[in-house]
């Protein structure tokens, strides 16, 4: 099962002009599931939907990028990676550190530069504690958030 997870979302990155891990040199890879049972306190999820998401990095000043891709949602409105504050660790809402592209038929890939977002700090932080960061979906029937999900360090199911 996990060959199979890390070939559907490795996939489709491979094949993005311009954001692929090959033209980036990937030097970390981080992932997470999306649901609609990890919304902020006082937020209701879409409980049937769910997702993936996969953020890579070359290294710098390469880019960060993305692919995110949803399923059983209605039409996704925006998605945003957040940071947590300190305090709350990603149970509230924390600022957001950039919107991602528009999605089209349940996925939206990119890539972005820290340094465009006013994010210097960021590939840093990231690479020491990607928990602090997460990636929230908003739909036409969920617009205060459907999908959640905390980033974390990915691991190739690679054996050489």
């Amino acid at each position: 099962m996990r060959k199979i997870f890390a070939l559907a979302v490795a996939l489709p990155m491979i094949a993005l002009p311009g954001c692929s891990m090959i033209d980036h040199g990937i030097s970390k890879r981080f992932a997470t599931y999306l649901t609609g049972g990890l919304m902020a306190p006082g937020v209701r999820g879409d409980p049937d939907a769910s997702g993936m998401v996969l953020v890579w990095m070359g290294e710098p000043p390469g880019p960060i990028c993305y692919n995110v891709s949803v399923r059983k949602t209605a039409p996704v409105i925006e998605a945003h990676l957040h940071r947590s504050t300190a305090a709350a660790r990603w149970a509230a809402d924390g600022p957001v550190i950039a919107t991602l592209k528009r999605f089209r038929k349940g996925e939206s890939n990119g890539c972005f530069r820290p340094s465009g977002n006013g994010r210097p700090d960021l590939r840093r932080e990231l690479e020491a504690d990607p928990s602090i960061y997460y990636i929230d979906v908003h739909t036409v029937d969920f617009p205060g958030g459907a999908l959640r999900g905390k980033i974390e360090r990915s691991k190739p199911d690679v054996k050489g």
